[in-house]
């Protein structure tokens, strides 16, 4: 939310509380369980962490491998910040429905992971 309570926006559409715009396209969303840490482990989600479908809903993901829970789990307890990166643009989208549908999608799919 903005300093005025209201939520953020992307492209005109207003995000879930806990997400964050940064410039004019990064979406942040910052887990309330976070630990800081100076270690990361970064991964993409597509393709590397999870099994997605350029056309399906927020919830049409499958775990890419069994034991993607475990091996994050284990880093995370190892003190290591958890980042998971996505990089399906919605520049392309540019009517207001498709752009909130693009992004809805987007933001259900990570939280859902979560």
């Amino acid at each position: 939310a903005n300093a005025d309570g209201a939520p953020q926006k992307l492209r005109g559409v207003a995000l879930p509380q806990g997400w964050t715009v940064v410039g004019e396209s990064l979406l942040v969303w910052s887990h309330l369980e976070q630990k800081p840490s100076a270690q990361i482990a970064a991964f993409d989600f597509d393709g590397c962490l999870a099994k997605t479908s350029f056309g399906g809903g927020p919830n049409d993901w499958k775990m890419m491998f069994s034991s993607v829970p475990k091996v994050l789990m284990k880093l995370h307890d190892e003190g290591k910040r958890i980042v998971i990166v996505t990089n399906e643009s919605l520049d392309r989208l540019k009517k207001p429905e498709a752009i909130s549908k693009g992004i809805l999608k987007k933001i259900g799919r990570l939280e859902g992971f979560a």
